[in-house]
């Protein structure tokens, strides 16, 4: 019987905290439309005409991804829904559409789930270039196939810990973690760094687009150099945020040595196994390499991986769906 309240009294609590009511961002009190939403709307509004003529399914599909925090995912569907919904209608189609009908559509209970269907949109928008741009430091040293491996080598590693827990300390942890998950990272803003997020949404939108498309490629000599364009434009304390940023990114000597310390015939081998995309076989590698590491350089690596999580990884990982596991 105890087990059976425990879940759910966990139950309870992830009701309440693992989902908290949001509150109304397409108006103000005073009934008229707020500058954020316009600004969405602004720079989305193909994307809304697209959702317009969306399934039930379809936006139930994207909203499912929002809160598993598939931020990629979302991105990537909404991308092919635009196309499609163009390829269709035509580029001109939001010259017929008719001002009050979206009006009432952002003010009814579907607005509000499109809003905040823009909302995650422009956010993947955001954590791809700042993935970008943490490739354009990173990408020569460890591509980013190395990167999931080293990643999905310590989720699996931490779930096999966390199997090994008892009952109790699992269940206490587990409502902890809904606590810290409300009061920490309920949402994935994209503000880390939050200079990088300033400088997207202060770029014409064209801009925007090209450097997001550079970044989704993987052109990091665009991403960089896009970057670079607006530097001069930023503050002193944007200037100083982003080069902080930077330095705290580059690996651990822990990891660097693994990386260069590895023969000639090793880094052949590696470099194959990320032509053929295997990530399974370089977690495999990078499990060996760092298993016989202290235990204060492992920490070092974690470390690692908790910062490209708490940057970009934790909502926008396209790694994780480009690179699959073979078992």
């Amino acid at each position: 019987m105890l087990p059976c309240c425990l879940f759910l009294l966990l139950l309870m609590f992830s009701g309440i905290y693992s989902n908290p009511i949001e509150p109304k961002i397409h108006e103000n009190n005073t009934g008229v439309i707020s500058e954020r939403t316009e600004y969405l709307l602004d720079q989305y509004f193909p994307i809304l005409m697209t959702l317009c003529n969306a399934t039930v399914n379809e936006t139930a599909e994207m909203d499912n991804l929002i809160q598993k925090k598939h931020y990629a995912e979302v991105k990537e569907l909404i991308d092919a829904k635009v196309e499609e919904f163009e390829s269709q209608y035509g580029l001109e189609a939001e010259n017929d559409v008719n001002i009050t009908e979206i009006d009432n559509l952002l003010r009814s209970n579907h607005g509000e789930k499109y809003i905040r269907i823009l909302e995650a949109y422009h956010n993947a928008t955001i954590y791809s270039i700042i993935r970008g741009l943490w490739n354009v430091q990173l990408y020569s040293i460890l591509p980013p196939i190395d990167q999931q491996a080293i990643l999905s080598y310590f989720e699996d590693k931490l779930a096999h810990l966390n199997a090994r827990k008892s009952m109790w300390r699992r269940f206490w942890e587990a409502v902890q973690g809904i606590f810290w998950t409300h009061n920490e990272v309920a949402h994935c803003w994209a503000e880390s760094p939050k200079c990088v997020r300033e400088m997207v949404e202060g770029v014409p939108i064209e801009e925007r687009k090209a450097m997001q498309m550079a970044a989704d490629q993987d052109d990091l000599i665009a991403v960089d150099k896009a970057m670079n364009s607006q530097i001069n434009d930023m503050t002193s304390e944007q200037r100083s945020e982003f080069s902080r940023w930077k330095s705290e990114n580059y690996p651990p000597l822990a990891l660097m040595t693994i990386i260069y310390e590895a023969g000639q015939e090793e880094k052949d081998a590696l470099e194959r196994l990320r032509q053929h995309g295997l990530l399974s076989s370089l977690k495999a590698y990078y499990r060996a390499t760092i298993e016989i590491k202290e235990e204060e350089e492992q920490q070092e690596i974690l470390d690692f991986v908790k910062g490209m999580n708490q940057t970009f990884a934790a909502c926008y990982n396209p790694s994780k769906t480009r690179y699959r596991e073979l078992f």
